[in-house]
């Protein structure tokens, strides 16, 4: 493992603290905003815990009292011990009526009485009648013209219209509390994925060209976008409903004892199952989404090459066979995902089963203790609410449980790719004048170790010299190139420019004086202005000048304006034009070093000819580097290296080269004759 790389293991860890403490840093800046959202979560937490005390303070107080006492002497008369229900009305259970010898005419039943005022109201014969009360039997209580219930009871609708108006400010400042909590949280997940995107997109412009000859397009393309994604979701979506959740299931914890210990023990039996449960769920998981990730990106990568190289498939009637590696690849991602949900299946009705059989053995003792007086309704309703409550959080944190592994897995891939050791720019030289000179001195180079393609290879181009490097393919002629702009560094030997050595160099400044036109032409989505400036400012006219040298003035005025934008990778002009505006845009820049790899290769000969004359006295001062397979190509130069399994065999004029009828006549005398 390469120092300071992430290798988060799959032994079951719910996050690694290197990930969290790595994106701290980029929370800083707003954490106001996080620490605002945990504030209104907290509120909200306490809001959602006294919705039920709300509930059982309504049924307690309001619904199912059975008296209200409003003369005590009254009361004391009759020796009647009661639970109050309204000014008038008391219900009196058999254990009342045992200990009052004169009612126990009426014993084994649970009867009302009313003040004997009410009797007027009363359409049937009551139970029994004394001094000042009237008595009937509880399931006569129906019987009662509604009109005198709801005077009895006036108190008590009074009760539920402030306990109602009570539990509607609870919800309304929870609907604000929850529209802050998600806007803070998600507005501060989306300024972070923000500079964690420009971070890492700038990070990968700085890596080294070595780098890329090992990683896939795809695979990077999705770590600067789905993996960066993802990891924002942390903070969007998890953070603010992890952390309601977390603190509801805390308080629900705390509160339950509080109203009733007994009851609370039920709750307290179920946990451990529930935390092992939990404990074995994330295990699994882990693995399970480290596996669907790591297929994604091979997935995404797939895709991106077959896109990129459509028109090989097609040509080479790939077709078939590509899709057989995709539905390989695709399966199995299928397999990954479909492991993924099974677990999910398991725990998701494992967690109903719980929060269903906790919920029946509270009816039963909350039952049961309701009959027998040890628990109120109103607590035997609070605590269903409180064992709902309870386990949603748990529903919800598993759901959550899928993106937080998702972001884990993200985090580790993308800071794989911030601790890839970006491209040293040590050279302090940034205001040097180019002449042009350039030295090869022994110099050794391999792309893998001990695998040389340079060798001991030794030139010297003087100041505004042109030069030709010319072999068979494989032989080191652009290796000598990506050496020049500092892509690699070379193993042994050295390269010097002006006499100082390319490290000394600041790199961006080194590459701004050497002007290429390489083999693989890159154009961008863009206006034909931006794709031959690059951002840079130049004025109209010189635009135009570089354009008319490379015979492509009239094309552009045809078919371009200045909102006209090239497509993707230039899809919409032909092999030839692409070539020639990549010439335009080094010509534009005006370089001390000009370097021409296959520059004319996809050039008909008519306009190659017209270029190398225009070539010939624009670039009299330059020191120019050609590239070339065809030798006809290389008409401008002064001298030609003959480069052949990676070292320098033959080194002279044209005529020189031929007089030997060495390599380079051999080649010249095969490409005549064809």
């Amino acid at each position: 493992m390469r120092h300071g790389q992430l290798n988060i293991s799959s032994s079951g860890k719910i996050y690694d603290s290197r990930i969290i403490k790595r994106l701290y840093k980029y929370v800083q800046k707003d954490i106001y905003l996080i620490v605002g959202g945990i504030i209104v979560s907290l509120i909200m937490t306490i809001l959602q815990l006294y919705m039920p005390l709300i509930f059982k303070s309504a049924v307690d107080n309001y619904i199912v009292k059975t008296v209200r006492i409003i003369n005590i002497k009254n009361l004391k008369e009759l020796h009647i011990k009661g639970i109050p229900i309204d000014d008038s009305l008391l219900a009196v259970k058999e254990r009342v009526l045992k200990k009052n010898p004169h009612l126990r005419p009426l014993d084994k039943k649970i009867y009302i009485y009313f003040i004997k005022k009410y009797r007027k109201d009363i359409k049937f014969k009551p139970s029994y009648i004394s001094k000042d009360y009237i008595f009937f039997e509880y399931s006569l209580l129906n019987r009662i013209p509604k009109a005198l219930l709801i005077s009895l009871r006036a108190s008590d609708i009074n009760g539920l219209i402030k306990t109602a108006i009570v539990f509607l400010i609870v919800i309304i400042i929870s609907f604000f509390a929850s529209f802050a909590q998600v806007f803070l949280l998600t507005y501060a997940g989306q300024k972070i994925l923000h500079r964690l995107r420009v971070d890492v997109y700038n990070h990968v412009l700085k890596l080294p060209v070595k780098f890329f000859d090992t990683q896939k397009r795809g695979r990077l393309v999705t770590r600067v976008t789905n993996d960066v994604q993802t990891i924002s979701q942390l903070f969007s979506e998890v953070l603010p409903s992890v952390t309601g959740d977390v603190l509801i299931l805390l308080g629900i914890m705390v509160f339950l004892p509080i109203i009733n210990l007994r009851l609370s023990m039920i709750l307290y039996a179920i946990l451990p199952v529930l935390f092992l449960s939990i404990y074995y769920f994330r295990i699994l998981l882990r693995k399970a989404y480290r596996k669907v990730r790591t297929l994604l990106s091979n997935l995404n990568s797939f895709i991106s090459e077959n896109i990129s190289g459509i028109q090989t498939i097609q040509i080479l009637q790939r077709e078939e066979k590509q899709k057989k590696d995709f539905n390989e690849i695709n399966h199995a991602y299928f397999k990954a995902n479909y492991k993924q949900f099974l677990i999910f299946a398991v725990f998701r009705p494992f967690i109903n089963f719980l929060s269903s059989l906790a919920l029946a053995l509270v009816i039963y003792f909350g039952g049961i203790s309701v009959i027998t007086g040890l628990a109120t309704l109103g607590t035997l309703i609070a605590f269903t609410a409180y064992i709902e409550r309870f386990f949603n959080p748990i529903r919800d944190i598993s759901e959550k449980f899928n993106i937080l592994q998702s972001a884990m897995a993200a985090g580790e891939k993308v800071f794989e790719i911030m601790d890839t050791k970006i491209e040293e720019n040590s050279g302090n030289i940034k205001t040097h004048t180019f002449k042009g000179k350039i030295e090869f001195k022994h110099v050794w180079f391999a792309y893998e170790k001990n695998n040389y393609v340079l060798k001991d290879v030794s030139f010297t181009i003087e100041p505004g010299e042109k030069i030709a490097i010319v072999g068979p393919t494989g032989a080191g002629k652009t290796s000598i190139i990506n050496l020049m702009f500092n892509f690699y560094d070379v193993n042994k030997g050295e390269i010097l420019i002006d006499g100082q050595n390319i490290k000394e160099y600041d790199k961006t400044y080194l590459r701004k004086n050497i002007g290429a036109v390489l083999q693989d032409i890159v154009l961008f989505a863009d206006t034909l202005e931006e794709n031959i400036t690059l951002g840079e400012t130049f004025s109209k006219k010189e635009i135009e000048k570089a354009l008319e040298i490379v015979h492509m003035k009239d094309f552009v005025k045809k078919r371009f304006n200045d909102n006209t934008e090239i497509q993707e990778e230039g899809s919409n002009l032909s092999q030839g034009e692409k070539q020639l505006l990549n010439f335009a845009r080094a010509l534009l820049f005006k370089p001390a070093i000009f370097i021409m790899d296959e520059a004319t290769a996809n050039v008909d000969s008519k306009t190659e000819d017209i270029i190398h004359n225009e070539l010939k006295s624009l670039l009299k001062e330059t020191t120019t580097i050609i590239i070339a397979h065809r030798l006809s190509t290389i008409k401008i130069v002064d001298r030609i290296l003959v480069i052949s399994n990676g070292s320098v065999i033959e080194n002279g004029t044209h005529e020189q080269l031929m007089q030997k009828k060495g390599i380079y006549y051999n080649l010249y005398r095969l490409q005549m004759a064809k």
